[in-house]
């Protein structure tokens, strides 16, 4: 009998699959065994957020509702909507959500239990801080609706970046904006020091809609970076199809793309083999200015639908950190240590946040949102970036813990002021009996 396996995005962490239920009165406490699970939306984390080492999952598959208030530009939508079904109707209506995600494959629930935050330079640019209502599966099966009044906030502020670990989202409410154009003007501006691509990216603040940088780490004698600056092309008015089709014919490549084996092998070798080659062409072909559509400016990546694989075997592992605005030495410190190290990055990039999160293990501050990709399992590898997060915590800066699959429980509290909130006997109470996730084990917030 072929076993069958959970792993993550990063394909880091893994486990079998012992249970997999969809049915939430398995999580009433009162009705279940002595079963615990993880909850899985569509396994789109780097890390073991989602892995459960026993091999017991509950998906969110069947929380696809999607209810849009076009008067109020609002959606009531199931934890288990990825935000490309949510966009593929929203878009009929020519609006989007607030805050959008790097995949559009990530689920509300993962989102949410991740804070994650989206590409935009306006506020607000992270969940905790956009969304405004949240219906959750909690403590003995009770179900509830939580919001940032007074009296929800240790619940909400637990909620969000805590990796599922007050119960499962069974749906939220979130504000949709109006799309102005389906299309945006890209300028790509090259630069040869931080200085200068720091510069750009914090001037696109007054002037841009979406800011981007790309760093290439592969040359130790010289820096080279592009920076990606886009606003929304008025003159192209967005229509009712249009983009929506384009949404749905990704969708369909995103779900069979991983029948070449053979070709993607070939490539994954190739592009290991030349990755400096490959980065030296990307900084010369890159063209100066264009027009592209809002799905590919907001999920660059998914279009290398392989990326996981081109780093073997061992998989993926992206060190994502955010530093204050007056730590830029402290930015340029881990930059510079990184291209001196032996551990070549496949990729860099780099990008504004301009808003603090609300919750107690959020990752937005105003900063440099830094993230560096490297092939994992390298000998001595957890051990430099263990060291590169001692220089970020005497910053004040955070880590994206949905990209995480090493920190401790002492580095965790390091990073974050409010961690031992998490451990209260006032929060354990609000803490579902049926969770367990390897990485809220490994954080120190599960027994």
């Amino acid at each position: 009998m072929n076993e069958k396996y959970v792993t993550s995005w990063g394909r880091t962490s893994y486990s079998k699959l012992s249970t997999l239920e969809n049915n939430s009165l398995v999580l009433d406490t009162r009705l279940a065994d002595s079963k615990k699970f993880s909850i899985i939306g569509s396994l789109t984390s780097y890390g073991d957020s989602a892995i459960n080492e026993s091999g017991d999952y509950f998906s969110s598959e069947l929380l696809k509702s999607i209810d849009i208030d076009c008067e109020k530009s609002v959606v009531w939508c199931g934890g288990g909507v990825s935000y490309e079904e949510l966009l593929n109707e929203t878009l009929k209506y020519g609006l989007i959500p607030e805050v959008i995600p790097g995949s559009s494959q990530a689920t509300i629930g993962g989102a949410i239990a991740a804070d994650a935050h989206g590409k935009k330079l306006s506020t607000p640019n992270c969940l905790s801080n956009s969304v405004l209502e949240i219906q959750l599966y909690g403590v003995n099966g009770e179900i509830r609706i939580v919001s940032g009044i007074p009296s929800d906030v240790p619940l909400w502020q637990s909620t969000f970046a805590g990796l599922g670990i007050t119960g499962l989202i069974l749906a939220a409410k979130i504000p949709l904006i109006p799309l102005t154009s389906d299309k945006l003007r890209e300028e790509k501006v090259k630069c040869r020091d931080i200085d200068s691509l720091l510069g750009l990216l914090k001037s696109s603040l007054h002037t841009h809609d979406y800011a981007i940088g790309w760093i290439d780490l592969s040359r130790k004698d010289f820096f080279r970076a592009i920076v990606s600056l886009a606003k929304f092309n008025k003159d192209s008015n967005s229509s009712d199809g249009s983009l929506k089709a384009e949404f749905g014919k990704y969708l369909r490549h995103y779900k069979s793309n991983f029948k070449f084996k053979k070709k993607r092998k070939l490539i994954c070798f190739i592009y290991r083999l030349n990755l400096i080659v490959i980065n030296r062409m990307i900084f010369i072909l890159s063209r100066k200015s264009r027009t592209v559509s809002l799905r590919k400016y907001l999920f660059p990546l998914e279009r290398i639908y392989f990326w996981p694989m081109m780093h073997g075997r061992e998989g993926l592992v992206q060190w994502q950190r955010i530093f204050p605005f007056q730590a830029e030495k402290t930015l340029k410190e881990v930059l510079e240590k990184v291209n001196k190290s032996k551990y070549l990055p496949t990729l860099v990039t780099i990008k504004i946040s301009s808003e603090e999160s609300k919750a107690v293990l959020g990752y937005c501050i105003p900063g440099w949102n830094l993230a560096i990709d490297f092939r994992a399992h390298q000998i001595g590898l957890r051990e430099f970036l263990e060291e590169l997060d001692q220089t970020v915590i005497s910053s004040g800066g955070r880590p994206y813990l949905i990209k995480d699959d090493y920190l401790s429980a002492k580095t965790v509290e390091q990073y974050f002021p409010r961690y031992s909130l998490l451990k209260s006997k006032e929060f354990k109470e609000l803490q579902p009996s049926w969770l367990k996730n390897d990485q809220l084990r490994r954080i120190g917030l599960l027994d």
